[in-house]
């Protein structure tokens, strides 16, 4: 096993957390059905936390489809599981559960390559002219691509020698519950207007 296969493992579990960390903050402000939590932010900033929503939904998508690229594009080599899993395989270090793992991560992001490529990515005639919705996929899909996530790069770490790393919870001081605890104490109303 290579010293820069591990090192690509670690970056591509950075990015994973990354992955993670941004869609805790999308889940904490836009995702919970808490009407206290909407009217907040309707009340404090509307357009901002409406942007936010939609930028935080777009870089889901990138961040998701940027794991599961193809290991190979523009003549460059990808930093995804599919090229991660190849050297994997060359170095004998491949098993089930990172191959089922993998592939339950593959198939979301099958699920978001069309809002990836024709909306996120570039922006295409029909789609956007017909105000397409692609992407579309349920809660229990998308708990099951976290779930795979979390296997996948548990037991790669184990593989590697790395170990297993759980960052499920990536929030801490500074995170989106407090942004929403400073709204909600009134810290919102020096605002201009």
């Amino acid at each position: 096993m290579s010293h820069e296969l591990v090192q690509a493992f670690l970056t591509l579990r950075d990015d994973c957390i990354w992955l993670q960390t941004t869609f805790n903050y999308m889940n904490v402000l836009f995702e919970s059905e808490n009407s206290e939590r909407d009217s907040l932010m309707r009340r404090t900033a509307p357009i901002f936390f409406e942007d936010l929503n939609r930028v935080l939904i777009e870089y889901f998508v990138v961040n998701v489809y940027r794991l599961t690229d193809r290991p190979q594009g523009m003549g460059r080599q990808n930093l995804t599981i599919s090229g991660l899993n190849e050297k994997l395989k060359s170095d004998g270090l491949m098993n089930t559960v990172i191959e089922r793992s993998a592939a339950g991560m593959l198939e979301f992001g099958q699920k978001l390559k069309d809002a990836r490529h024709r909306i996120v990515a570039h922006s295409d005639w029909d789609t956007a002219l017909n105000k397409l919705v692609l992407g579309v996929h349920s809660d229990e899909e998308r708990k099951e691509f976290f779930f795979h996530m979390y296997t996948y790069v548990d037991a790669v770490g184990e593989a590697l020698g790395v170990g297993p790393l759980d960052f499920r919870s990536t929030g801490g001081v500074g995170d989106a519950l407090d942004l929403l605890r400073c709204l909600k104490a009134g810290q919102h109303r020096s605002r201009l207007g």
